[in-house]
């Protein structure tokens, strides 16, 4: 589990994804686009 602050207009930009019935949860939609953000940068990142 991960506890962060987010501005309330992310937050309510999420609820407005499950309202519409997109995700099931706030959760899933941060999941999702927490994915879709290391997805975008694999390959392009170096770690040492």
């Amino acid at each position: 589990m991960v506890t962060f602050k987010a501005p309330r207009e992310l937050i309510e930009e999420a609820d407005k994804l499950v309202e519409a019935g997109l995700f099931s949860s706030r959760s899933e939609v941060l999941r999702y686009a927490l994915s879709m953000l290391l997805t975008s940068y694999r390959g392009k990142v170096r770690y040492e």
